[in-house]
C-alpha cells in the first residue's frame, strides 16, 4: 500500500495570475524540509500538494510533522493511493485503517471527491465505504 501525504495550502487559491510563483516556492521550501528526512517526489494539482515518498522506508510521520510546521499551510493528511473504482477504495480504506479503528467505539467518516464524475457523490461515498468500515 503506498502511502503519501496531502497539503493543503491557505491563501495561495486567491493569488491570481502569480498563483504558480507561491505554489513554486512551498514545493521548495517543502522539498527542502524534507530533503533531511528522505527522499519525497512533490507536485501540485487541484490546490492540493501531492508529498510521494520514493522508496517503502521512509519516515511519513517525521515528513508529516515537518510538513504541518510550513507557513502557508493550513492542513496535512496521511492518504494511501487506490484507483478510482469503489471496490478498491474500500479496500484500501478498511486494510489502513483497521487498526485505528480497532481502538475506537464510534467514528465518522467522510468524503470529498476532487473528481466530480465519480459515479457515486460524496454521500453515496461515504455511505458505502463506512459500511464497508462497520
Amino acid at each position: 500500500m503506498k502511502e503519501i501525504i496531502l497539503v493543503k495550502n491557505g491563501e495561495l487559491v486567491l493569488k491570481g495570475l502569480n498563483r504558480h510563483k507561491f505554489e513554486d516556492r512551498l514545493k521548495k521550501t517543502l522539498y527542502w524540509r524534507l530533503k533531511k528526512i528522505g527522499e519525497f517526489d512533490i507536485h501540485a494539482c487541484q490546490s492540493t500538494v501531492y508529498v510521494e515518498p520514493r522508496s517503502e522506508g521512509e519516515d511519513m510521520a517525521a515528513a508529516l510533522a515537518a510538513c504541518s510546521r510550513i507557513f502557508g499551510i493550513v492542513g496535512v493528511a496521511r492518504a494511501v493511493v487506490c484507483e478510482k473504482n469503489i471496490e478498491d477504495i474500500k479496500q484500501k480504506a478498511g486494510d489502513y485503517l483497521k487498526d485505528a479503528l480497532a481502538a475506537v467505539r464510534t467514528y465518522k467518516g467522510e468524503t470529498r471527491r476532487a473528481d466530480k464524475r465519480f459515479p457515486l457523490n460524496s454521500i453515496q461515498l461515504s455511505q458505502a465505504i463506512g459500511g464497508r468500515l462497520a
